[in-house]
């Protein structure tokens, strides 16, 4: 399982839509996940790996998280 992003192109979701791989480190990654908007208007995922437990922050460059 690996943790990704997907925003949207238009207001249905019916075009134009871009999905970004943030995390496929580990083959349980992204099974418990949080989404926030930053200060700066950026997403920030904070995330878990099952097997070990490990919590990871991860801070997207632009709002498509390219």
């Amino acid at each position: 399982i690996s943790l990704g992003l997907l925003r949207c192109g238009n207001r249905t979701c019916s075009n134009g839509n871009t999905f970004t791989t943030v995390d496929n480190a580990f083959s349980e990654t992204g099974l418990a996940n949080a989404l926030a908007l930053g200060a700066d208007g950026m997403p920030v995922i904070a995330y878990s790996h099952s097997t070990n437990g490990a919590l990871r922050v991860a801070k997207c460059a632009s709002a498509a998280c390219q």
